[in-house]
């Protein structure tokens, strides 16, 4: 068999190529499963305690093979613990879209960085990388369905099109706000902010003008 003539270090990079193809798949799935729950009966918001440092540690595993393909550092920064109120499955979807938009559009060699803090009036979630950012052209589309679907990663890595709009649904979906900083070829900052007072279950979200998006100065 052919799989008997690899050493060691070849069969690890047989099973990081595993890892990262059915991470990816993964993540494919789950939007398109969550696109069609949103837009057929619905998805329930069910906010619970939690502790947020604990979910992003479980996203960056998730891409860990993702990154170290493309020789991308993975780092997670702020306050450990972090206990929030807010839905984690939601939060968690909103991670492995920013996370994975971040590893797909960054260079060989760079950095992603997921960032977690309390904040005056809730707590902000920051991911940030020096990928190859997002031209001035393109800001105000960027939450729109399909708006990256057509534009391949630095590695050729191919997208479904839904992450950012799950991710702009599920922000509004805790009365928050996200705001992206980004400059073509200088990396890309989402921020997100989550209140503390979140909305009433049966609340509808914001619309989506009530996103922000904004140059890097």
């Amino acid at each position: 068999d052919e799989i008997d003539t690899l050493d060691k270090s070849e069969i690890r990079e047989c099973v990081r190529d595993m890892h990262s193809s059915a991470s990816n798949l993964l993540n494919l799935l789950d939007n398109l499963l969550t696109w069609s729950l949103i837009h057929g009966e619905g998805v329930a918001f069910q906010p619970t305690r939690f502790d947020l440092s604990e979910v992003i540690s479980h996203v960056l595993d998730v891409f860990r093979s993702s990154a170290e393909k493309k020789a991308i550092t993975l780092e997670c920064r702020g306050e450990q613990p972090l206990e929030v109120t807010a839905d984690r499955n939601m939060l968690n979807s909103v991670l492995q879209n920013l996370v994975s938009n971040a590893v797909k559009f960054t260079d060989s060699g760079g950095r992603v960085v997921v960032e977690a803090r309390k904040s005056d009036h809730g707590f902000e979630l920051t991911v940030t990388d020096t990928g190859v950012g997002i031209s001035q052209e393109d800001l105000p589309h960027l939450f729109e369905k399909d708006a990256r679907r057509s534009t391949p990663g630095t590695a050729k890595e191919k997208g479904n099109g839904l992450g950012l709009s799950l991710v702009r649904e599920f922000v509004e979906r805790h009365g928050g706000d996200i705001v992206v900083e980004s400059e073509a070829g200088k990396g890309t900052t989402f921020k997100i902010q989550v209140p503390t007072s979140l909305p009433h279950h049966n609340q509808e979200p914001k619309t989506p003008e009530r996103s922000s998006l904004q140059g890097q100065a």
